[in-house]
Protein backbone atom coordinates (compact mmCIF):
# COMPACT_ATOMS: atom_id res chain seq x y z
CA UNK A 1 0.00 0.00 0.00
CA UNK A 2 1.32 3.45 -0.88
CA UNK A 3 2.29 5.58 2.10
CA UNK A 4 2.05 9.31 2.62
CA UNK A 5 4.59 11.32 4.69
CA UNK A 6 2.67 10.69 7.90
CA UNK A 7 1.29 7.12 7.62
CA UNK A 8 1.67 6.44 11.33
CA UNK A 9 -0.69 9.30 12.14
CA UNK A 10 -3.22 7.89 9.71
CA UNK A 11 -3.09 4.47 11.38
CA UNK A 12 -3.66 6.07 14.78
CA UNK A 13 -6.86 7.65 13.45
CA UNK A 14 -7.94 4.28 12.03
CA UNK A 15 -7.23 2.64 15.39
CA UNK A 16 -9.55 5.05 17.18
CA UNK A 17 -12.15 4.75 14.43
CA UNK A 18 -12.16 0.96 14.81
CA UNK A 19 -12.54 1.17 18.59
CA UNK A 20 -15.39 3.66 18.34
CA UNK A 21 -17.18 1.52 15.74
CA UNK A 22 -16.75 -1.61 17.85
CA UNK A 23 -17.97 0.13 21.01
CA UNK A 24 -21.03 1.73 19.40
CA UNK A 25 -22.22 -1.13 17.20
CA UNK A 26 -21.05 -4.06 19.27
CA UNK A 27 -20.94 -6.24 16.17
CA UNK A 28 -17.88 -8.25 15.32
CA UNK A 29 -14.57 -8.24 17.09
CA UNK A 30 -12.08 -5.42 17.01
CA UNK A 31 -9.64 -7.56 15.01
CA UNK A 32 -12.35 -8.22 12.38
CA UNK A 33 -12.91 -4.48 11.97
CA UNK A 34 -9.17 -3.86 11.59
CA UNK A 35 -8.82 -6.58 9.00
CA UNK A 36 -11.64 -5.06 6.96
CA UNK A 37 -10.04 -1.63 7.06
CA UNK A 38 -6.60 -2.97 6.17
CA UNK A 39 -7.85 -5.02 3.21
CA UNK A 40 -6.78 -3.11 0.08
CA UNK A 41 -9.19 -5.09 -2.09
CA UNK A 42 -12.26 -4.22 -0.02
CA UNK A 43 -11.54 -0.61 0.94
CA UNK A 44 -8.97 2.16 0.59
CA UNK A 45 -9.71 3.71 3.96
CA UNK A 46 -6.14 3.42 5.33
CA UNK A 47 -4.79 5.27 2.30
CA UNK A 48 -7.54 7.86 2.60
CA UNK A 49 -6.95 8.39 6.31
CA UNK A 50 -3.20 8.68 5.74
CA UNK A 51 -3.80 11.40 3.18
CA UNK A 52 -6.40 13.14 5.35
CA UNK A 53 -4.15 13.12 8.40
CA UNK A 54 -1.20 14.33 6.34
CA UNK A 55 -3.24 17.32 5.14
CA UNK A 56 -4.53 18.05 8.66
CA UNK A 57 -1.02 17.66 10.06
CA UNK A 58 0.42 20.13 7.56
CA UNK A 59 -2.36 22.63 8.33
CA UNK A 60 -1.70 22.28 12.06
CA UNK A 61 2.05 22.60 11.51
CA UNK A 62 1.57 25.79 9.52
CA UNK A 63 -0.59 27.25 12.27
CA UNK A 64 2.00 26.33 14.87
CA UNK A 65 4.74 27.92 12.77
CA UNK A 66 2.71 31.12 12.44
CA UNK A 67 2.19 31.19 16.21
CA UNK A 68 5.92 30.57 16.74
CA UNK A 69 6.75 33.40 14.33
CA UNK A 70 4.43 35.81 16.15
CA UNK A 71 5.99 34.81 19.48
CA UNK A 72 9.49 35.47 18.12
CA UNK A 73 8.43 38.90 16.86
CA UNK A 74 6.87 39.83 20.21
CA UNK A 75 9.59 38.40 22.50
CA UNK A 76 11.84 41.53 22.43
CA UNK A 77 8.91 43.72 23.47
CA UNK A 78 8.01 41.32 26.29
CA UNK A 79 11.61 41.30 27.55
CA UNK A 80 11.75 45.09 27.51
CA UNK A 81 8.47 45.30 29.41
CA UNK A 82 9.80 42.80 31.93
CA UNK A 83 13.00 44.81 32.46
CA UNK A 84 10.95 47.95 33.04
CA UNK A 85 9.81 46.45 36.34
CA UNK A 86 13.27 46.90 37.86
CA UNK A 87 13.64 49.69 40.38
CA UNK A 88 16.69 51.23 38.70
CA UNK A 89 15.16 51.06 35.21
CA UNK A 90 14.89 54.29 33.21
CA UNK A 91 13.35 55.00 29.83
CA UNK A 92 16.75 55.29 28.16
CA UNK A 93 17.41 51.62 28.97
CA UNK A 94 14.78 50.60 26.41
CA UNK A 95 16.38 52.50 23.52
CA UNK A 96 19.29 50.10 22.70
CA UNK A 97 17.22 46.86 22.85
CA UNK A 98 14.51 48.22 20.55
CA UNK A 99 17.14 49.33 18.05
CA UNK A 100 18.89 45.96 18.19
CA UNK A 101 15.57 44.14 17.72
CA UNK A 102 14.81 46.29 14.66
CA UNK A 103 18.23 45.59 13.17
CA UNK A 104 18.16 41.83 13.80
CA UNK A 105 14.66 41.43 12.39
CA UNK A 106 15.63 43.43 9.31
CA UNK A 107 18.72 41.26 8.78
CA UNK A 108 16.57 38.13 9.17
CA UNK A 109 13.93 39.35 6.71
CA UNK A 110 16.56 40.24 4.10
CA UNK A 111 18.38 36.92 4.56
CA UNK A 112 15.33 34.94 3.44
CA UNK A 113 15.67 36.10 -0.19
CA UNK A 114 19.20 34.76 -0.84
CA UNK A 115 18.44 31.67 1.24
CA UNK A 116 15.51 30.92 -1.08
CA UNK A 117 17.79 31.26 -4.11
CA UNK A 118 20.27 28.83 -2.54
CA UNK A 119 17.78 26.21 -1.36
CA UNK A 120 15.33 26.64 -4.23
CA UNK A 121 11.76 27.88 -4.32
CA UNK A 122 10.42 24.35 -4.71
CA UNK A 123 11.16 23.77 -1.05
CA UNK A 124 7.90 23.93 0.91
CA UNK A 125 9.37 25.78 3.88
CA UNK A 126 11.11 28.34 1.71
CA UNK A 127 7.78 29.16 0.06
CA UNK A 128 6.24 29.62 3.49
CA UNK A 129 9.13 31.82 4.66
CA UNK A 130 8.97 33.95 1.52
CA UNK A 131 5.29 34.52 2.16
CA UNK A 132 5.88 35.51 5.79
CA UNK A 133 9.04 37.60 5.47
CA UNK A 134 6.83 40.67 5.03
CA UNK A 135 5.70 40.17 8.64
CA UNK A 136 9.31 40.19 9.81
CA UNK A 137 10.10 43.33 7.82
CA UNK A 138 7.08 45.21 9.13
CA UNK A 139 7.93 44.10 12.68
CA UNK A 140 11.46 45.43 12.17
CA UNK A 141 10.08 48.82 11.15
CA UNK A 142 7.73 48.86 14.15
CA UNK A 143 10.66 48.27 16.51
CA UNK A 144 12.62 50.98 14.68
CA UNK A 145 9.69 53.39 15.14
CA UNK A 146 9.50 52.49 18.83
CA UNK A 147 13.26 52.98 19.08
CA UNK A 148 12.96 56.47 17.60
CA UNK A 149 9.93 57.36 19.73
CA UNK A 150 11.74 56.37 22.93
CA UNK A 151 14.74 58.45 21.88
CA UNK A 152 12.57 61.52 21.24
CA UNK A 153 10.77 61.15 24.57
CA UNK A 154 14.04 60.60 26.42
CA UNK A 155 15.63 63.71 24.88
CA UNK A 156 12.57 65.75 25.81
CA UNK A 157 13.43 68.88 23.81
CA UNK A 158 13.88 69.67 20.12
CA UNK A 159 16.94 71.85 20.66
CA UNK A 160 18.75 68.97 22.37
CA UNK A 161 18.06 66.66 19.43
CA UNK A 162 19.16 69.29 16.90
CA UNK A 163 22.35 69.88 18.87
CA UNK A 164 23.52 66.29 18.37
CA UNK A 165 21.94 65.46 15.00
CA UNK A 166 25.24 66.25 13.27
CA UNK A 167 27.05 63.43 15.06
CA UNK A 168 27.68 60.46 12.70
CA UNK A 169 26.21 58.03 15.19
CA UNK A 170 22.95 60.02 15.23
CA UNK A 171 22.28 61.17 11.67
CA UNK A 172 22.97 57.66 10.35
CA UNK A 173 20.09 56.44 12.50
CA UNK A 174 17.74 59.19 11.30
CA UNK A 175 18.62 58.53 7.67
CA UNK A 176 18.25 54.76 8.07
CA UNK A 177 14.78 55.19 9.55
CA UNK A 178 13.71 57.61 6.78
CA UNK A 179 14.84 55.20 4.07
CA UNK A 180 13.32 52.22 5.87
CA UNK A 181 9.92 53.92 6.04
CA UNK A 182 9.44 53.76 2.27
CA UNK A 183 9.84 49.96 1.86
CA UNK A 184 7.73 49.44 4.99
CA UNK A 185 4.92 51.59 3.54
CA UNK A 186 5.15 49.62 0.29
CA UNK A 187 4.99 46.22 2.00
CA UNK A 188 1.44 45.43 1.00
CA UNK A 189 -0.35 44.08 -2.05
CA UNK A 190 -2.00 47.39 -2.91
CA UNK A 191 1.35 49.19 -3.01
CA UNK A 192 2.78 46.46 -5.23
CA UNK A 193 -0.07 46.93 -7.69
CA UNK A 194 0.26 50.72 -7.68
CA UNK A 195 4.05 50.86 -7.96
CA UNK A 196 4.40 47.93 -10.36
CA UNK A 197 7.95 48.02 -11.72
CA UNK A 198 8.94 50.77 -9.29
CA UNK A 199 8.20 48.49 -6.31
CA UNK A 200 11.54 46.63 -6.57
CA UNK A 201 13.69 49.81 -6.54
CA UNK A 202 11.80 50.94 -3.43
CA UNK A 203 12.58 47.65 -1.69
CA UNK A 204 16.25 47.96 -2.68
CA UNK A 205 16.48 50.98 -0.38
CA UNK A 206 16.97 48.41 2.37
CA UNK A 207 20.54 47.80 1.22
CA UNK A 208 21.77 51.28 2.24
CA UNK A 209 19.57 50.95 5.34
CA UNK A 210 21.61 47.91 6.38
CA UNK A 211 24.89 49.79 5.93
CA UNK A 212 23.60 52.84 7.83
CA UNK A 213 22.24 50.63 10.60
CA UNK A 214 25.57 48.87 11.10
CA UNK A 215 27.41 52.21 11.24
CA UNK A 216 24.80 53.70 13.59
CA UNK A 217 24.98 50.67 15.90
CA UNK A 218 28.79 50.54 15.92
CA UNK A 219 29.35 54.25 16.56
CA UNK A 220 26.86 54.47 19.41
CA UNK A 221 28.04 51.27 21.10
CA UNK A 222 31.76 52.00 20.42
CA UNK A 223 32.04 48.45 19.12
CA UNK A 224 32.17 47.29 15.48
CA UNK A 225 32.38 43.60 16.32
CA UNK A 226 28.81 43.13 17.57
CA UNK A 227 26.90 44.62 14.60
CA UNK A 228 29.26 42.97 12.09
CA UNK A 229 28.78 39.58 13.73
CA UNK A 230 25.00 39.94 13.50
CA UNK A 231 24.96 41.10 9.88
CA UNK A 232 27.57 38.55 8.75
CA UNK A 233 25.13 35.60 8.17
CA UNK A 234 22.99 37.75 5.87
CA UNK A 235 26.04 38.95 3.91
CA UNK A 236 27.33 35.38 3.65
CA UNK A 237 24.01 34.18 2.20
CA UNK A 238 24.07 36.96 -0.38
CA UNK A 239 27.64 36.04 -1.32
CA UNK A 240 26.82 32.33 -1.71
CA UNK A 241 23.68 33.13 -3.74
CA UNK A 242 25.69 35.41 -6.03
CA UNK A 243 28.38 32.75 -6.55
CA UNK A 244 25.79 30.08 -7.36
CA UNK A 245 24.03 32.41 -9.78
CA UNK A 246 27.33 33.16 -11.51
CA UNK A 247 28.17 29.46 -11.81
CA UNK A 248 24.86 28.53 -13.45
CA UNK A 249 25.13 27.59 -17.13
CA UNK A 250 24.34 30.55 -19.35
CA UNK A 251 25.02 33.06 -16.57
CA UNK A 252 28.78 33.17 -16.98
CA UNK A 253 30.17 35.64 -19.45
CA UNK A 254 32.44 34.32 -22.15
CA UNK A 255 36.08 35.29 -21.95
Amino acid sequence: MAAFPLPHTGMIVIEYAVRIDHAMNGTGSESDCKSKLNNDNDAQYPLFFDFLCWVMGMMLLRRLCIIALIVVLVVPLVLIAHESGNEDWVLADAIPPTGEAAALLMFAAMAIGPLARIVGMRNHWMQWMMQKRRWIGVAAFCYAALHLALYIVDMGALDLMLAEVGAPGIWTGWLAFALMALPAAASNDRAMRLLRRRWKPVQRLLYPVVALTVVHWALLMYDWAEPLVHVAPMLLLYAVAAILAFMKPGKRTST
